[in-house]
């Protein structure tokens, strides 16, 4: 089961169709958020695991903005590569790349709220980051995506 936007349903059908895997919409339910469509995907399992990662590599690397005033403090963008988490900090910003994103992109996510409880400088969140991934990940100074601002 997939939930998505409606403007997402035309890619999700794309890909599937791509990987020989079938997409139906199942009726609201009431527990989808407003504006969202639910897709029951339906083929083998290796099939739908594909069809599923390469939706959510779609999407991009996360972002989450500690600035005071953060438009949008948690997001994907779809202009990051998978993988990439930039967190973007009052001090300064700091770019985490996952080196084998397949696996560990979602273990650095998962982390994320601990690691940041240490602090929200970028010195702070880098060595956590270091402490807790080692050599599995790059890390640099970023600047925040374009038009994400604080306001």
């Amino acid at each position: 089961m997939l939930v998505v936007t409606p403007q997402d349903v035309a890619a999700v059908r794309e890909v599937a169709a791509a990987h020989g895997v079938e997409v139906r919409a199942v009726p609201g339910r009431g527990f989808e958020p407003v504006g969202t469509v639910c897709l029951a995907i339906l083929g083998t399992a290796a099939a739908v695991g594909l069809v599923r990662r390469v939706l959510d590599e779609r999407k991009g690397g996360q972002v989450i903005d500690l600035r005071p005033g953060a438009r949008k403090p948690i997001y994907r963008d779809p202009d990051l590569m998978y993988g990439t988490v930039v967190v973007c900090t009052a001090d300064g910003g700091v770019r985490i790349g996952a080196l084998k994103p397949a696996g560990l992109f979602d273990r650095v996510l998962g982390v994320l709220p601990e690691i940041l409880s240490v602090g929200d400088t970028a010195a702070t969140v880098t060595q956590a980051v270091v402490e807790e991934f080692g050599t599995n990940v790059t890390i640099e100074p970023a600047e925040p995506p374009p038009g994400q601002e604080s306001q």
